[in-house]
């Protein structure tokens, strides 16, 4: 049998995974970084994944589910924070004009 490629019990995997998410990374794009097929990762996800036992598979599928829910409640709370400030007109930008002065 092959190798895995990640520790699936590790909670450094189950870290990055939420931290992807909490980017806002798509499903997809969490499974191009983890070196996964996008398959592969939502059968994980779902908790059918053929590599692994029905134990793991419903443990392991509920920890991904959840973290990937976890960072995804937190990077869309802040872009629905940052509509709603725009669409009531109170989001203030910062800005700072900078001048440099060229040696002659």
């Amino acid at each position: 049998m092959a190798k895995p490629k990640h520790d699936y019990d590790s909670i450094d995997f189950y870290k990055r995974i939420e931290a992807l998410a909490m980017n806002g990374y798509t499903d997809a794009e969490i499974a191009n970084e983890l070196d996964l097929a996008a398959d592969v990762f939502g059968a994980m996800k779902n908790g059918k994944y053929w590599g692994w036992n029905e134990e793991d598979n419903k443990r392991r599928g509920e920890q991904i589910c959840g973290v990937l829910a976890h960072g995804r409640t937190r990077i869309n709370a802040l872009v629905r924070s940052a509509y709603l400030k725009g669409a009531f007109g109170g989001k203030k930008v910062k800005s700072s004009i900078v001048k440099y002065v060229q040696d002659k």
